[in-house]
């Protein structure tokens, strides 16, 4: 793939919107990055995060804009409306003053947002059944009347999270296909085993992950310890190649002496070479720190 070709098929912008603690920040950070807050913290004006997904073979960049929901951030939300490919108005299944909002963050997206925006209406803390106040078919009908999809999910267990995101893509990809409903119910058990299965599958390939990037990380220590050890046998050689030149050498300054002896040897010995023949053995069996002498008839003596 050459430089200026983008890393994927579609750039599509999604948003969120709805009442304040609905769970919007909660969904975003289960899809991203497949974890929960445990506390909750106030989105400021806006949020904004990335993710790429892989949807039947096509490579998807998502941008997604997780906005804030109290009232005096409006203005802020009408203007993030704008250029959005697919819109998700979340609420609060325990809450109904949260759900009693829907209808307000709907009219915002008709008012400001694109006529071609895929809509689905998110119906946040599935988990918590014991405390619902909104009818499956009350919210149902309220999505119908936007021309939504509706999903039940759980930003807690997970359950209906990637769901939600997928099918809101695939419904911006595809427009012919159905909208979304009711794809995750609190009341099943098969859907709960889902969605922990799901996540146990994702927390699986993020350990071996780390795993490869542990493994990784030691082949590389391994290797430079390698070369470190290879160093410092290059460096042992070269002093040990150091110290055998200087023998030589020290070797060769001897032999030079003992030749520089046979030399003077001959010049005062003159015609009578065989007495040198006979006595440069003696020369060169000498050690080196014993004097060679010549008695006054031209005999080498060693001491």
């Amino acid at each position: 793939m050459s430089k200026s070709e983008p890393a994927y098929d579609y750039l599509f912008k999604l948003l969120l919107v709805g009442s304040a603690k609905s769970g919007k920040t909660s969904m975003v950070q289960r899809f991203v990055e497949n974890r929960c807050i445990s506390e909750y913290t106030s989105t400021i004006g806006v949020d904004f995060k990335t993710h790429h997904i892989d949807l039947e073979g096509l490579r998807v960049k998502l941008q997604i804009w997780d906005t804030a929901g109290q009232e005096r951030f409006r203005n802020i939300t009408k203007m993030y409306c704008r250029g959005a490919r697919g819109v998700m108005v979340v609420f609060d299944l325990t809450s109904t003053e949260s759900f009693n909002e829907v209808d307000t963050f709907f009219s915002m997206e008709q008012e400001c947002g694109d006529d071609t925006a895929a809509l689905i209406l998110v119906g946040c803390m599935a988990d918590l059944s014991e405390n619902r106040k909104v009818d499956r078919t009350q919210a149902e009908k309220k999505a119908k009347t936007h021309g939504a999809g509706y999903i039940e999910v759980s930003a807690k267990t997970g359950m209906g999270v990637e769901e939600a995101f997928l099918g809101l893509v695939k419904y911006i990809v595809d427009p012919g296909s159905r909208p979304l409903l009711s794809v995750a119910d609190p009341e099943e058990d098969t859907h709960k085993k889902e969605g922990e299965e799901r996540n146990a599958k994702r927390e699986d390939e993020m350990k071996k992950k780390a795993e490869r990037e542990e493994e990784e990380r030691n082949k590389k220590a391994e290797r430079e310890e390698e070369e470190r050890k290879k160093t410092a046998q290059i460096v042992e050689e070269d002093e040990k190649t150091h110290e055998e030149r200087e023998r030589l050498e020290t070797e060769n300054g001897s032999m030079l002496n003992k030749l520089e002896a046979v030399d003077k040897l001959t010049t005062i010995l003159g015609a009578g070479g065989s007495m040198l023949v006979e006595n440069i053995g003696k020369v060169f069996a000498a050690e080196e720190e014993k004097l060679v002498q010549i008695d006054a008839e031209g005999n080498v003596l060693i001491q």
